[in-house]
């Protein structure tokens, strides 16, 4: 435990016991630190008390009851550097290379929307998601409109979300949007950190493999982004996500399309499955 004795009689920081307290922290006299962590670039002001928690910035999580408070009064606890938890907008240069992206994918986007239209569905389909306000102390998330292309896989079925990225509506990189009934099913506030980052178009649980929608994975890599986002793990998220990206496509050339409804299409164990059934039954 440390003792950060006060001149002239104010009183003293104490850092410990079992706390971490990263770089370019400022910690002012009176405050208490103990079995916490605090990430670089926050303030911690004077007689505050962080103890079974993770400050950073002005995001307090409670590591011990899962409970996440968003501090509005900067004299407590807040970024040093505001830039680091301020909304992130796409650059100009990002909105025009999503504008390129689309129109080279747009060859492949438009076969999938001519058999969706053989079928008779709708080419595009109109979704409803939820981001976070312009602030993190704006209240409520907004909610916006996207479009997914109809039959298209994982990665293909974001393709009309370029155009979303152009129109400044969802970040290259951030968390992925979820539906407002997703939203809802947010148990508590280590998982609606999920809504403290912008939506984007990767995320990092695309980067991590995880399948797209809500489940404990990407809940937890959705919080960990929205609480640390440093520049150099866009990039990270951005490679790994493409390179995944390019792996699914090189699979599907390779490998054709199947019937469903041959029997080569059932795997062995499967039908080994169904052979027993059929023992069983007789």
């Amino acid at each position: 435990m440390l003792d950060w004795r006060a001149r002239r009689g104010r009183p003293c920081a104490t850092i410990g016991p079992d706390a971490i307290v990263d770089d370019r922290v400022v910690v002012e006299s009176g405050a208490r630190i103990a079995q916490s962590v605090v990430w670089p670039e926050t303030f911690v002001g004077r007689l505050v008390s962080v103890c079974n928690s993770i400050a950073s910035g002005s995001t307090l999580l409670n590591w011990g009851t899962g409970s996440c408070l968003q501090v509005p009064d900067a004299f407590l606890l807040a970024p040093l550097d505001g830039r680091r938890f301020a909304p992130s907008h796409t650059s100009l240069h990002g909105r025009l290379l999503a504008l390129l992206a689309m129109a080279a994918t747009a060859p492949i986007a438009v076969v999938v929307m001519g058999f969706a239209v053989l079928r008779g569905e709708a080419p595009l389909r109109l979704r409803v998601g939820v981001r976070s306000r312009q602030s993190l102390r704006a209240g409520r998330p907004e909610t916006f409109v996207y479009r997914e292309l109809t039959g298209g896989g994982n990665w293909l079925r974001r393709w009309p979300q370029f155009w979303s990225v152009a129109c400044g509506d969802l970040a290259w990189i951030g968390n992925r949007p979820l539906r407002p009934a997703q939203a809802f099913s947010l148990a508590n506030d280590f998982e609606r950190l999920w809504l403290a980052a912008p939506a984007g178009l990767i995320s990092l649980a695309d980067a991590c493999g995880c399948p797209e929608g809500v489940s404990p994975e990407s809940c937890a890599h959705a919080s960990f982004y929205a609480v640390k986002r440093p520049s150099r793990l866009a990039a990270s998220i951005l490679g790994r996500a493409l390179l995944r990206a390019a792996l699914c496509v090189a699979h599907l050339l390779e490998s054709p399309p199947r019937c469903q409804c041959s029997s080569t299409a059932i795997d062995p164990e499967t039908r080994r499955l169904i052979a027993c059934q059929g023992t069983h039954e007789n």
